[in-house]
């Protein structure tokens, strides 16, 4: 825990916090607990005001509003805690306490839901309605579709399928003649994935290497295992040496043995695919290059979860690689 000098007023319902964050690698969750001591700083006085996540590994802003958690001059607290078997870093920057304004900003932008042509975003405020603008990622505020909203959540609509999307909301207190707010945002979000029309083909080309924990393969992709053996895995591997063009492939690993506990025998380990276009037609084929121990191509019918899958054909590669053919018949409608 690191606390601040004692700062006067924060008993006045009239500050908020301002900060930056970020962790140090992907999937950490960041998380950042933020608390109020009395002006000595001593442990027991300590208050819990709100907890933040920043998993992201570049820096955002993030607000807290201290309105009235305490009483007198007082401390802030910045703590981490550890979870058994987690581990989190944390980096806080450019600290700041200032006035809350009269017509603050909305802070906790969180996305509530997507569908293949919508997303709904919210967020927290006091205040009564907002302006909302969304686009595509990275596009120039005043080029995209302009929202307005009475309540602290919009659905975004007309949007396309697997495709990454920016918003930005700002408080509107016109009404109160308070004007409006500082744009809050982007705030990225991805809309979910549809069926993929024929011909399709991925490499796995612009992806970082992924880990046993996190695969890291493309958009619309999944991945799935039964048991709990740690010597069963696959993830995105960046090394040219194991891929047949380009740099990249999905690396599978998996280890059986009789006597060790940590075996995979009898496990079941499988990376899909997006949903395809018309496989019921029983007129596609799949094409794939493979090299080096033994591999099934399959395929699912909808969910990766369901775990509903129906085994083609087996094969057995060498340790060069060789292009299969595998055509897709008696396949789910």
């Amino acid at each position: 825990m690191i606390i601040t000098p004692e700062i006067q007023g924060l008993d006045s319902a009239t500050k908020q916090l301002e900060f930056y964050a970020r962790t140090t690698s992907v999937g950490r969750p960041g998380e950042v607990i933020i608390g109020l001591t009395d002006a000595a700083g001593s442990p027991g006085s300590l208050t819990i005001v709100d907890t933040v996540y920043a998993p992201a590994t570049s820096y955002s802003k993030y607000t807290v509003y201290l309105d009235g958690a305490t009483t007198g001059d007082a401390r802030i607290a910045f703590m981490l805690r550890r979870e058994p078997g987690t581990y989190d870093y944390i980096c806080i920057d450019d600290v700041s306490v200032t006035n809350i304004p009269p017509c603050p900003e909305p802070i906790g932008l969180s996305l509530a839901g997507t569908t293949q042509t919508t997303g709904t975003i919210s967020w927290s405020s006091s205040s009564a309605a907002f302006n909302i603008e969304v686009g595509p990622m990275g596009f120039t505020q005043g080029t995209g579709t302009s929202y307005s909203s009475t309540t602290t959540s919009y659905t975004a609509t007309g949007l396309t399928q697997n495709t990454y999307y920016d918003a930005y909301v700002m408080s509107n207190c016109t009404s109160t003649g308070d004007g409006t707010s500082n744009w809050v945002g982007p705030f990225t979000f991805k809309t979910e994935c549809g069926d993929q029309a024929v011909p399709y083909t991925n490499g796995f080309e612009g992806y970082a290497s992924g880990n046993t924990s996190t695969p890291n393969l493309p958009d619309c992709w999944a991945y799935g295992k039964t048991g709990t053996s740690s010597s069963l895995y696959a993830y995105n591997y960046n090394y040219s040496f194991y891929s047949n063009t380009g740099t990249n492939s999905v690396r599978f690993y998996g280890y059986a043995s009789t006597t060790s506990t940590n075996s995979a025998d009898g496990d079941t380990l499988a990376a899909f695919s997006p949903r395809i276009a018309g496989l019921s037609g029983n007129d596609k084929q799949v094409i794939f290059n493979v090299r080096t121990s033994s591999s099934i191509a399959y395929y699912d019918k909808d969910d990766h979860r369901d775990c509903r899958f129906k085994c083609i054909n087996g094969i057995h590669p060498h340790r060069g690689y060789s292009e299969l053919f595998k055509r897709l018949s008696r396949v789910y409608g």
